[in-house]
């Protein structure tokens, strides 16, 4: 099976640069501590880490035909290479269940309050009813299962009739909404006779660099966001891959991907801090592990006009759409690798999917909300389902990808794949995989911990 449309893999790219907003949630940081003149370094960033990395998991995906672990095996160790590099699709695996673990849980919130939302817009009179009920352990249970379904169900009609129409009519939509939503939050000051004005001072707020630009945990907070902005690591880059035809050029078109999914990054995240998200300190201290997803919702004004109710139901649909294409993506990096490990068919491998999902969203809901149920080393098992994958499992599997890519993969294999044209742009490649990028991971993975 493979993509119809070329355009499918440029909105998996922007689709995944979207979803690593919310999870990494740094870029937030950078907009409220008014670290404008970080900006530009932070893009620069993106595209010589991120970008080769996404080119070299493609690459290894279309080469292997298959997830991570088949890929790795038909493409590495058939070469001599040690079957201990298995291992990187293995932890590309967990950190897929992990990540959609958590975006299960702490989205389940997402589906109540975009019925709230609608049923208050949908009332005669505006006057807020009372605030919403505190997230429970039932509450958990029945948003996240109504989450998996629609994941399912979309999983079930396969990649062409599924993921790829999702990805193909949902996400320029969401991406329309999302230019219109950050349209009406700038009209304001568009028409107030100052536009020239504001204008040129936001172009001159990105020359300016904090007080603290060079201090190690601001390049350190800089250097993570830029190298996990993409979702290296997650070993889904390796699917997209694999279900790309063997005539299909994609090293240009992974960069204009993956400048495309940021410039729709930067707009979701103008949009949240715009309608009341976002960390809440403005210090740029907060951890990854230390943030939810539930602190990036928007905030509902209480004083909401009819309008403002419709931005946020608009907001919220946005968020919707876009967990939904992320569980998607994850999940069906699981039921390829499912699919080919057990040698089931596609409805098997969604429904292990599906109960396997359930099963942990279930278990790992005690350790959520308020009053969270389980612990591990005197922290809710939700911190440790937020911190692990973002602070440690991620850099450790870009890293590894990096070296599996750069050093153990043939360089003729990786430019056949690649087709970058240029033994140019081939070694530039070669030298970000093999040296900046396992030393940045390596930095980012390792300084946090002391």
């Amino acid at each position: 099976m493979e993509w119809r449309h070329g355009s499918s893999v440029v909105c998996a790219v922007t689709a995944l640069t979207c979803a690593a907003t919310l999870w990494i949630a740094q870029p937030l940081q950078l907009v409220e501590d008014g670290a404008y003149g970080l900006l530009p370094i932070y893009v620069l960033a993106v595209l010589v880490l991120g970008a080769p990395l996404v080119m070299a998991e493609l690459a290894l995906g279309r080469r292997g035909r298959g997830a991570a672990i088949d890929a790795i095996r038909a493409t590495v160790v058939v070469r001599g290479a040690s079957p201990l590099w298995t291992g990187v699709g293995a932890l590309a695996l967990l950190i897929a269940t992990l990540l959609a673990v958590r975006l299960l849980l702490e989205a389940a919130e997402l589906p109540f309050s975009w019925a709230r939302t609608l049923r208050l817009l949908s009332r005669d009179d505006l006057a807020l009813p009372s605030p919403a009920t505190t997230m429970n352990t039932r509450r958990l249970a029945a948003g996240s299962l109504a989450l998996l379904l629609a994941t399912t169900g979309v999983l079930m009609l396969g990649l062409r009739r599924g993921l790829e129409r999702l990805l193909r009519w949902v996400l320029p939509t969401l991406v329309v909404l999302l230019l219109c939503l950050a349209a009406t939050a700038a009209a304001p000051w568009m028409f107030d006779g100052r536009f020239a004005e504001r204008t040129l001072e936001a172009m001159h707020s990105l020359t300016l660099l904090p007080a603290d630009a060079f201090a190690p945990a601001t390049v350190l907070r800089l250097l993570r966001v830029a190298l996990l902005s993409v979702a290296v690591g997650t070993g889904v880059a390796v699917v997209i891959g694999a279900y790309l035809s063997a005539d299909h050029e994609f090293g240009r078109r992974t960069f204009r991907a993956s400048v495309f999914g940021l410039a729709s990054a930067a707009v979701l995240t103008l949009v949240l801090v715009s309608h009341g998200s976002g960390t809440g300190t403005g210090t740029g201290t907060v951890q990854s592990g230390d943030l939810s997803l539930a602190q990036l919702l928007p905030k509902l004004p209480l004083d909401a006009d009819r309008r403002a109710l419709g931005e946020h139901l608009l907001l919220l649909s946005v968020l919707l759409g876009l967990i939904l294409l992320t569980l998607t993506m994850l999940g069906e990096s699981l039921v390829n690798a499912l699919e080919q490990a057990l040698s089931i068919d596609r409805q098997a491998a969604v429904l292990l999917v599906f109960v396997m999902l359930w099963a942990c969203s279930s278990l790992a809901a005690l350790g959520f909300g308020p009053t969270p149920a389980l612990t591990l080393a005197d922290r809710p098992l939700g911190y440790w389902i937020r911190w692990l994958p973002v602070t440690v499992l991620l850099p450790l599997s870009a890293l590894l990808f990096a070296m599996l890519c750069g050093w153990r993969w043939h360089r003729d294999g990786l430019q056949r794949e690649l087709r970058l044209g240029s033994s140019l742009r081939v070694r530039a490649v070669l030298l970000l995989l093999r040296i900046v990028v396992p030393i940045v991971a390596l930095l980012v993975l390792v300084l946090p911990l002391f």
